[in-house]
């Protein structure tokens, strides 16, 4: 499960960080998705480790003992069951040689998630265009790897030239659902 669908499950759950170190993982990640603790502050200002092994993060923002959430009768998640992004965004986009490393979004519902968090940071295509006036999936499809660099390409080529390839969840990003679209032709005919 990813940072993002923890926070979208519809009951209140937790994960349990077992040392410090998964602590300030956990909340950079859960600040990297503009998440922040129930008092509105930022996970970044303040990250109580106040439990030890037991210390839990909930996904309404709160942080206990592993034993009260238990108590609750609340899931708890461990450390190792959260897929943590590999980097940020801004960590994708300051790379030192922004040719050499790319997103495969091999979904259009992906691809348009993706840009739309590529343009909500402010950036641009290469051409100095938005990405939301272009999304440049349609080319390639499911084959199609956005560069940190503004330009998009190929997967197979990014393969073949070595770049770093990241996936969605790489950069804290959940591959949506499709859209189901129903031609209304088809069915009364």
């Amino acid at each position: 499960m990813t940072v993002r669908e923890f926070w979208d499950l519809p009951d209140r759950c937790a994960i349990c960080c077992r040392t410090e170190e998964q602590a300030q993982k956990l909340l950079r990640a859960f600040a990297n998705i503009g998440k922040t603790w129930s008092t509105g502050q930022s996970y970044l200002d303040e990250g109580p480790y106040r439990y030890d092994s037991e210390t839990c993060y909930t996904n309404r923002g709160t942080t206990a003992s592993r034993d009260f959430y238990i108590s609750l009768g609340e899931t708890v998640f461990e450390f190792e069951e959260i897929d943590l992004p590999t980097m940020t965004l801004e960590e994708f986009f300051s790379y030192p040689d922004p040719s050499r490393i790319c997103i495969h979004a091999p979904t259009e519902e992906g691809a348009l998630l993706l840009l739309m968090e590529f343009d909500r940071l402010g950036r641009r295509w290469s051409s100095g265009n938005s990405y939301l006036d272009l999304d440049m999936w349609d080319g390639w499809g499911e084959e199609t790897v956005y560069y940190a660099n503004g330009r998009y390409g190929r997967l197979g080529a990014a393969k073949n030239e070595g770049v770093i390839i990241l996936t969605l969840a790489d950069v804290g990003l959940a591959e949506p659902e499709p859209v189901v679209t129903i031609e209304w032709d088809t069915i009364f005919v």
